[in-house]
């Protein structure tokens, strides 16, 4: 029967790698051995620490499983493919109960006898192992002495899986995927983008290029709307990194009491209503890429010490649970003054020290001016292909572009000309066609976010939004933070985002 097993094991397409509780491997079928960059020799001498050093591991599935002791799921892409990989502690039984191996051997001694406890270089365990009943045995009883890590290709048919256990880890995989796409048309985006005409700009591209070949921390800054998260995306994908996870975390836009849990993760149990398997944080989640903390100038200053460890000591403590070491590049933004909010108290010098190594401005666009018409131009026609209709702007159109000062910036370009679009009726834009929203003052004069007085002639409905946002845009100039002006007036930071998203508002 053990012959059997052994068998039916290694024909799954499904890797099988099963460890100790200190991370040596037992036992790993022909699957594994295929999608390990690693020799087989070399992966029974080793254990998941030392491999997951050697990047053979990126992270380790069972060093989680073995540090936090509990079910874990992730999605990892290894060699341009993307493998569901799921962990679990269980009890192997008969002699390897007591502290036998897989393979029949002591695990006191496998570092020592890793020739006879590997697989046959076909991928089988040897025929003297497999006599002597040392098959792997999965039992629900017993402590718990070993880890058994399965890994699936999702170029298969995964999705039909319905386990709860993996739920969690496929909509991470989504994400991943949506993430991918999108930086797929940044590559994409950034061969066509024009160059830029302004000295400012070029400057701050070349800087994104320098940044990229370091692994140093990186802060941008500069208003909204100027292209931030773009030119993260850039840094990213010119990097060794670009192979591994962007993971966007914006701070502003995640209530203050889950942002560590969403951040850092948690372990099961660790506070009321938290997930029954734990949940593994963004910072798990980027492994071997970079982490993008966007509106860091929003992080609450409790938090501000654990994110300024894992800067320092590259280790960070998921809620109820173990020191957990990371490598990731941190990558910051902000629109934000944090000299000013050091001075104020409200974000800690030590950590704005370690976040400003390598300090980005990124201009505004009334800053290059020269930029204006190209990227016009250059957005519309993304916009044309996008809507499968060809438009262009006019003469009087580009004059009335080119003397707005955009306080909004490239968002605000790009929202005036996406709106434009739905609303023109020929394939000409003129400069009237740059106002027709209604509620929309002309683009010479204003901009989407800007303080709209109510008009007694408009309907009631245009009315009271027109008051919202004058009454959201007082509070936010006068408490300088989303979180601040959530609750001057009585809202929800969520609730206050989403409106400042439909203002055209960061």
């Amino acid at each position: 029967m053990h012959d059997q097993l052994l068998a039916i094991l290694n024909a799954l397409e499904d890797g099988i790698f099963i460890s100790d509780l200190q991370g040596r491997p037992l036992w790993v079928n022909r699957a594994s051995l295929a999608q390990l960059d690693c020799s087989e020799e070399h992966l029974y001498s080793s254990d998941v620490y030392q491999l997951e050093a050697e990047g053979v591991f990126s992270p380790s599935v069972t060093r989680f499983v073995i540090d936090e002791r509990r079910p874990v799921s992730v999605v990892h892409r290894y060699r341009g493919k993307d493998y569901l990989v799921n962990g679990r502690l269980f009890s192997l039984n008969g002699a390897a109960a007591k502290g036998s191996s897989a393979s029949g051997v002591s695990a006191s001694n496998a570092a020592e006898s890793h020739a006879t406890e590997s697989p046959a270089a076909e991928g089988n365990a040897t025929a003297n192992n497999a006599a002597e009943g040392t098959a792997p045995a999965w039992q629900d009883d017993g402590e718990p002495d070993a880890v058994v890590v399965q890994t699936r290709n999702l170029n298969e048919d995964v999705l039909a899986s319905r386990s709860p256990d993996t739920t969690q880890a496929l909509l991470d995989y989504v994400m991943h995927q949506l993430k991918r796409i999108r930086q797929e048309q940044v590559v994409h985006e950034d061969r066509d983008t024009p160059l830029s005409s302004s000295p400012a700009y070029r400057r701050c591209l070349e800087l994104v290029e320098r940044a990229a070949g370091s692994e140093a921390t990186v802060l941008f800054t500069g208003e909204t709307g100027v292209g931030k998260s773009w030119l993260v995306n850039r840094l990213h994908q010119h990097s060794a990194r670009h192979d591994k996870p962007l993971i966007h975390v914006n701070c502003a836009a995640i209530p203050e009491a889950l942002l560590e849990a969403e951040l850092f993760g948690h372990v099961r149990g660790a506070f009321t209503g938290a997930n029954r398997d734990g949940r593994i944080g963004h910072v798990a989640l980027a492994e071997g890429g970079t982490l993008f903390l966007d509106e860091i100038g929003e992080l609450p200053l409790a938090l501000q010490p654990k994110l300024l460890q894992l800067l320092q000591e590259r280790l960070y403590h998921p809620l109820g649970g173990k020191p957990t070491r990371a490598d990731v590049r941190i990558v910051a933004a902000t629109n934000a003054d944090l000299e000013r909010r050091v001075a104020g108290g409200e974000f800690r010098a030590d950590l704005f020290y370690r976040l400003n190594i390598v300090p980005i401005r990124v201009p505004a666009l009334r800053e290059r001016r020269e930029d204006i018409l190209p990227l016009a131009r250059h957005l519309l026609g993304n916009i044309s292909v996008r809507h499968k209709r060809p438009l262009r702007l006019e003469r009087d159109a580009l004059k009335v572009i080119a003397r707005h000062d955009w306080p909004g910036n490239v968002r605000e370009l790009e929202n005036l000309l996406e709106r434009t679009s739905v609303f023109c009726v020929t394939e000409s834009i003129n400069a009237d066609d740059l106002s027709l929203d209604p509620g929309m003052a002309p683009a010479s004069a204003s901009v989407p976010g800007d303080r709209v007085e109510p008009d007694d002639n408009q309907p009631l409905p245009e009315r009271l939004e027109a008051i919202e946002r004058a009454a959201i845009f007082q509070a936010l100039d006068s408490e300088g933070s989303t979180r601040k002006a959530a609750d001057s007036l009585g809202v929800t930071q969520s609730w206050l985002m989403r409106r400042l998203r439909r203002y055209g508002g960061k």
